[in-house]
Formats: C-alpha cells, sequence, structure tokens
C-alpha cells in the first residue's frame, strides 16, 4: 500500500516500525518523524488510542480474514514479505495459537479504529486488486494530494513494489487450513466487522474470497 501511495503522490511515506531493512529496500521516508512534513502517510499497525490518538485522520485497511490471517501468518513464519510458510505449519499449534491471537486482535482493530473520532477512510484490499486506479483516487482525495494521470499510468506498470508473494504453484493440491471452529469464529468475526463498517456508513468486507492454500 504504501509503494502505491508514495507512487501515487509522488511524496514518501513513513511508518512507525522505522525499519532499517524498509529504508534498505527504497522506503526513503521510513525514518522519518510523522511531523516532518516529508511524509503523506504514516503506516502504523497500532490498535491501542495511545497510538490512534497520534493521527489527525486515517486510512483503513479491510482485508477479509480468511486471506489477511493467511498473509500475516506467512510473514511471521519465513521473516519475510514474499517467502511462504511450509504446509507442515498449518498443522502445527503454531498456526493454532497464532489464530486464536489474530481474533481478539482484530476485533479490538476494528473497533477501536472505527469508533475513534478520526476523519476516516476505508479501503477493501480486494478493491484494489479489482479497480486499482479507482481506490488511488479516492485516497488522494481523502489525502487533498492531487493525482496526476501520468503518475496513474506509471502505477500499472508498477503495481507490487520489491514486495510480491506469489500465489502457489497451480499444479498443486488445495488444502483448507482453518479448522471448522475456525471458520465459525472467522465468520462471526466478518459479521461483527460487517455490522461496524455499515454503522460508520462503510461498504462490508469481501466475502467472495479463496480460502485454501497450495500444498
Amino acid at each position: 500500500m504504501r509503494h502505491l501511495i508514495e507512487q501515487t503522490t509522488g511524496i514518501y511515506s513513513g511508518s512507525l516500525g522505522n525499519s532499517s531493512f524498509m529504508l534498505e529496500n527504497g522506503f526513503l521516508g521510513e525514518l522519518e518523524s510523522r511531523t516532518s512534513g516529508r511524509t503523506v502517510v504514516t503506516k502504523t499497525h497500532g490498535i491501542n488510542f495511545k497510538k490512534i490518538n497520534m493521527f489527525d485522520k486515517v486510512i483503513l485497511i479491510f482485508r477479509n480474514p480468511y486471506r489477511c490471517f493467511l498473509a500475516e501468518f506467512n510473514r511471521q513464519q519465513t521473516g519475510s514479505k514474499t517467502e511462504r510458510a511450509l504446509a507442515t505449519s498449518f498443522n502445527s499449534k503454531a498456526w493454532q495459537s497464532f489464530i486464536h491471537r489474530q481474533f481478539s486482535r482484530w476485533e479490538v482493530f476494528a473497533k477501536n479504529w472505527l469508533t475513534s473520532n478520526l476523519p476516516k477512510l476505508v479501503v477493501h484490499y480486494e478493491d484494489l486488486e479489482d479497480n486499482l486506479i479507482h481506490e488511488l483516487r479516492r485516497i488522494s482525495r481523502f489525502l487533498n494530494v492531487t493525482s496526476f494521470e501520468s503518475r496513474l499510468s506509471c502505477v500499472m506498470k508498477n503495481t507490487e513494489g520489491r514486495f510480491h508473494r506469489t500465489t502457489g504453484n497451480t499444479n498443486h493440491v488445495r488444502i483448507n487450513p482453518y479448522t471448522p471452529e475456525m471458520r465459525d469464529r472467522i465468520d462471526d468475526l466478518i459479521s461483527k466487522t460487517d455490522k461496524l463498517l455499515q454503522s460508520k456508513g462503510f461498504s462490508p468486507l469481501h466475502k467472495n474470497v479463496n480460502k485454501t492454500i497450495f500444498l
């Protein structure tokens, strides 16, 4: 997302993480203070009100939790934004513990950010996949930054940046790593999130997503 916003606006993005790895991989605003005036957005995964109240407005990126949890588990297991966890990892206690942690974290994230008094824009990850230019224009308007057509044209030529996780070998067998109990909990989480989103005037989560992984 940061890559797309930087490409669209021509302005650095920052992060509360201050990661030297991200700096070395092209995010030159990574170590900038959020108040420096040199960045257009600052990324955070924070969910407490101390972090929330640091900002004047917020862009919230929502992804269907079935896919969101898989992506984050891949990142935590591999330490990489592009590699995939071993298939055996999804039969481990680490996967089960991870999922149960994500249930409570997701719920707190959605509740705290969506009920905050900050001006907010909700962007669905799946909408970025389906209609990227439209979503980038929405983001630019929210940030009060002009999105030049020439820049948007360049974005379409480099949508991934340096961090892209492959979808897997389509010749391999798909499995669903979620147990029936996990699916029940996630479906309930989706229902609660949808109610909260719609109560604030935003569209609900996307439902038609792939819940499987390749072996």
